[in-house]
């Protein structure tokens, strides 16, 4: 996509260059550029940032170790780059909730996660290996996609945190099973959207989503 952000800083793109061996820059996007959601996946004309599509990716931290137990060299959640990781249930019962609130918040799950070589780099090193897309399509594949975790939008205003109970819906019907809720706004991550800790996130209804260390906060504009 090519839209209008706003640089940061001059001397941290500097930096950037020199670490990286090519020339960078920093950049923000600003209140007034808006990047739709795709509206086939869009519940209220959802906006997202700087993210590969969606806002919030979400993953049991069960179904990362039923994977793990395929491996021979275990991989880290931070591989995968979610937001949200809860605790609990069996591996990959994210699969089969349509809604979940955390806290105050709710959201709706929209759709599987297809999975790219992105996860087959280690971040410390920088060097690729087939692993772990090549396990992950051996059991994890729907027709031509390699499926890991869930996509999820906000459908309302709130505030997340470490800790949180997770109540989640099969379809219409909601069950009162509870869930430890991680954060997870890891480097990476917060590089992949905007690399800054004020990060915004569009909300439905307005509201703007901006990162702070280990929760999510919103405000309404």
């Amino acid at each position: 996509d090519d839209m209008p952000a706003r640089l940061v800083n001059s001397q941290i793109d500097e930096w950037f260059s020199k670490v990286l061996g090519m020339n960078v820059r920093l950049v923000k996007m600003p209140l007034s550029t808006e990047r739709k959601v795709d509206p086939k996946y869009a519940v209220n004309g959802e906006s997202v940032s700087f993210a590969d599509g969606m806002p919030y990716l979400l993953i049991g931290q069960k179904s990362l170790e039923d994977l793990n137990k395929k491996l021979e060299e275990p991989v880290p959640m931070n591989r995968f780059r979610p937001n949200i990781v809860f605790s609990g249930g069996e591996a990959f019962i994210e699969d089969s909730w349509r809604r979940i609130q955390i806290g105050e918040l709710d959201l709706q799950v929209v759709k599987p996660c297809a999975r790219c070589v992105m996860i087959t780099v280690d971040q410390n090193t920088g060097i690729k290996a087939a692993e772990p897309l090549k396990t992950l399509a051996s059991y994890r594949r729907e027709g031509k996609k390699v499926l890991f975790g869930q996509n999820v939008v906000a459908l309302s205003s709130g505030v997340i945190k470490v800790g949180d109970e997770l109540e989640f819906f099969y379809g219409l019907y909601k069950y009162f099973d509870h869930f430890r809720i991680n954060i997870w706004i890891n480097p990476m991550a917060k590089i992949s959207y905007v690399s800054c800790a004020s990060e915004l996130l569009h909300h439905s209804d307005g509201s703007l989503a901006h990162l702070v260390g280990s929760s999510v906060k919103s405000r309404r504009v």
